[in-house]
């Protein structure tokens, strides 16, 4: 008898492990899945066997875990969540159910409400950013082109922070939060709310609003801010006929120069790929574009500059 019962539990074990062990095939870039254990794990543990092919985890509320930055601030897993997984090539992903032996990254940040930024209603249209070089305590909010705060977090001694970027809620006549390809920038407020000047540099990604995506920046110190590089002073500004538009750089490096609308929306390309160091100009033609307000923006290296032009017609 002993025996028999014996045998039983080891083909029921057997049988549950098969189950735990069930792939769930991932084939799109971005797919939408639903922890179904119930063991409550962290997000590094149960994602362990996967970490190599997965860019982005996020959940329905703006937390998320970047598996190649060791960055987390996502709630322990919960059965019956949802959660967004961002992948680098198709994949199976079998959920680790083994805490042991499992290092949680460092980097874990509690996720810390703002309040000198309104909250945006959440969507399923989002975007995620990390935010390093950070001051000892105050708050990044995410502008988009339409003066919109898309998404913003508090901070307090931190080296790290993460922010989701709300789209737009389709459902909704006005815009509401950040379009697909729009451009955004980084507010930064201290702990009393007042504005402080806040210029970084991309470390990876860009500051162009992409669902699913991430971006990776670095504030920057005043000292390591110089106006000798990048875009210069336009002229003339405004204009009704041509404008010249100069740019210096330190160093040969990648660029990105282009002309957007005041959504946003890029309407122009200038120039991009290799450019060497020293001083360079462009003469846009906008003959095609009409009246307005647009934004003249330089990606150098890890660099952005941006200025506004007006066109007069």
């Amino acid at each position: 008898m002993k025996n028999t019962i014996t045998i039983t539990l080891v083909i029921l074990s057997f049988v549950c492990n098969l189950i735990l062990a069930n792939p769930i095939y991932l084939e799109d870039k971005s797919s939408t899945i639903t922890y179904t254990h119930d063991q409550v794990l962290e997000a590094p543990v149960a994602f362990a066997n996967s970490t190599e092919d997965i860019l982005l985890v996020k959940d329905m509320e703006g937390h998320f875990y970047v598996p190649g930055k060791d960055y987390h601030n996502l709630p322990p897993l919960k059965t019956g969540s949802k959660y967004r997984i961002v992948i680098s090539r198709p994949i199976e992903l079998i959920w680790n159910t083994d805490p042991k032996e499992i290092t949680l990254p460092s980097l874990y940040q509690g996720h810390l409400k703002p309040s000198h930024f309104e909250p945006v209603e959440p969507t399923d249209n989002n975007m995620s950013i990390l935010v390093t070089g950070l001051p000892e305590e105050g708050e990044i909010g995410v502008k988009t082109s339409y003066g919109i705060y898309a998404g913003a977090a508090a901070f307090k001694n931190q080296d790290w922070i993460g922010i989701t970027i709300w789209g737009d809620n389709p459902d909704t006549t006005e815009v509401d939060g950040a379009c697909k390809e729009e451009l955004f920038q980084l507010s930064l407020k201290d702990s009393y709310g007042n504005y402080q000047t806040c210029e970084y540099e991309i470390l990876e990604g860009d500051e162009i609003f992409e669902p699913d995506g991430l971006a990776v920046f670095r504030l920057l110190d005043d000292d390591e801010i110089d106006s000798e590089y990048g875009l210069q002073h336009l002229y003339p500004n405004p204009f009704c006929g041509s404008t010249v538009v100069r740019f210096n750089l330190k160093d040969t490096c990648n660029i990105d120069l282009a002309i957007f609308d005041i959504s946003g929306k890029r309407v122009l390309n200038l120039a991009s790929g290799t450019s060497n160091a020293g001083g360079h100009q462009f003469s846009p033609n906008m003959v095609e574009l009409a009246s307005g307000v647009y934004i003249v923006r330089l990606r150098y290296g890890n660099y952005v500059t941006r200025q506004k032009l007006m066109l007069l017609k």
